[in-house]
């Protein structure tokens, strides 16, 4: 499991990275996307709080963001 989330916030943080400049709104798009595609977090993408957990990563990433 702790593998599993390393996983997920490093394809997180690599997200951001790739789209500094994105809005929140595409920003979520493009990783709900990353997830959706991937077979691997099927069971992460599916789980209830998933958009909880993407939304209150995007909002602490764009916090650094603008420091």
């Amino acid at each position: 499991m702790k593998h599993m989330l390393k996983s997920i916030n490093g394809i997180v943080a690599g997200m951001n990275s790739s789209f500094k400049e994105a809005p929140r709104e595409e920003l979520y798009n493009w990783i709900k996307y990353r997830f959706m595609t991937d077979k691997r977090f099927t069971e992460f993408f599916e789980h209830r709080y998933f958009e909880k957990y993407i939304v209150n990563k995007i909002d602490k990433m764009i916090e650094m963001r603008n420091g």
